[in-house]
């Protein structure tokens, strides 16, 4: 895939777990890198399927293989289109592994 369907910009982020005053577990979200992404939004099917799980979404973010991206996990999360996405896989492309497929989930707001 040329660059030029990668132009979507996405942000990575990392939880971070601290204890509050209570010593109950504080979940803190902090970036933890960026890409440009070709963003596929789910079929039809797919969209209802999600719909019927607190109104979220499904897409497929493709970027570039590469130590950041490859690193990437499902604890880690997605901004993007001012939404939370929660990732469900990060999968080498069938593109001689230049890519990687990062499928998720955006969160029910």
């Amino acid at each position: 895939m040329k660059a030029g369907k990668r132009d979507r910009k996405i942000v990575f982020e990392r939880a971070t777990v601290t204890k509050n005053a209570f010593n109950e577990d504080v979940e803190t979200w902090a970036a933890s890198g960026g890409e440009f992404a070709h963003v596929i939004f789910a079929k039809g099917s797919e969209r209802r399927d999600a719909a019927q799980e607190s109104a979220s979404a499904a897409a497929t973010f493709i970027v570039p293989a590469n130590t950041q991206t490859n690193g990437v996990t499902v604890r880690d999360r997605i901004m993007f289109d001012g939404s939370a996405w929660d990732i469900v896989s990060n999968i080498p492309s069938r593109e001689r592994n230049a890519e990687r497929e990062i499928e998720a989930v955006r969160i029910a707001q």
